[in-house]
């Protein structure tokens, strides 16, 4: 009787231990995971859209620091490549819309 109640302690002694170190490697996945999405969000500009006439004008949005000009979407989003690359542009859905509906 005392083997098996030794082999069911084992197995639940090492259950446990298996438990709790698949838990803690789970956390350090997370954790690299959101370390990984603080670098991607730092890449990011966010910007805003200003219509005057026919020109539309993006603005850093913290800063109000001028970007980029031009007549349409595609003319901005070529400029904005050429001056920042590997950079990406984040706009609120307001500035978006303002964007899109020029290409309709």
């Amino acid at each position: 009787m005392e083997l098996i109640d030794i082999t069911i302690l084992f197995c639940v002694f090492f259950f446990l231990l298996g438990w709790k170190a698949r838990e803690l490697w789970a956390i350090r996945q997370f954790k690299y995971l959101i370390d990984d999405l603080e670098i991607v969000e730092d890449d990011r500009i966010h910007i805003t859209v200003d219509m005057n006439g026919s020109e539309i004008f993006i603005y850093e949005k913290d800063t109000l620091k001028y970007l980029a000009h031009g007549n349409n979407q595609n003319d901005i989003s070529a400029i904005l490549k050429q001056r920042f690359p590997g950079r990406t542009f984040a706009a609120s859905a307001e500035d978006m819309s303002k964007l899109t509906s020029l290409t309709k």
